[in-house]
């Protein structure tokens, strides 16, 4: 595993200034500029029917508060307050955004994202899990046989 995230990190350090590039061209390009249509208030919604897309995302949204939550728990007790405010913070918004998510589906049925939506949505929660994953592995990897941290 150690060495498939060294690889990771190598990869991700050697694309990095392209991945600035993309960044770019996703976040402005494509919603400024006309690329993907804007929802409309007909029966052909941009986004009607992706009922399985919205419970994924759904389900994607409630595994990383889950994880985020686990991430706090799991916490060393020395870790700065800014980090820790920061980890709130991010946990305040997930669970805004996904109590939103869960609530509109329920009582609607369907979300009607659009495509770009759904897949920052995916991003998002893909980066929490990896974030809240890093964090308790680095915190676990600071304690003793005693539970103590060093």
């Amino acid at each position: 595993m150690t060495k498939l995230l060294s690889r990771m990190d190598v990869l991700m350090r050697r694309f990095e200034r392209a991945a600035w590039v993309v960044l770019g061209i996703a976040a402005f390009a494509i919603p400024w500029f006309g690329f993907e249509l804007p929802l409309m208030q007909s029966d052909d919604a941009l986004g009607a029917g992706y009922v399985w897309l919205d419970w994924a995302l759904a389900a994607m949204m409630l595994v990383a508060v889950s994880a985020q939550i686990a991430r706090i728990v799991l916490a060393p007790p020395d870790e700065p307050a800014v980090t820790r405010l920061a980890a709130w913070l991010m946990l305040l918004a997930l669970c805004l955004m996904t109590g939103r998510i869960t609530w509109t589906l329920f009582v609607q049925g369907d979300l009607y994202l659009t495509i770009t939506t759904s897949v920052a949505i995916t991003c998002l929660c893909a980066s929490i899990l990896l974030h809240a994953g890093g964090r308790v592995v680095y915190g676990g990897a600071h304690v003793t046989d005693y539970g103590e941290f060093r």
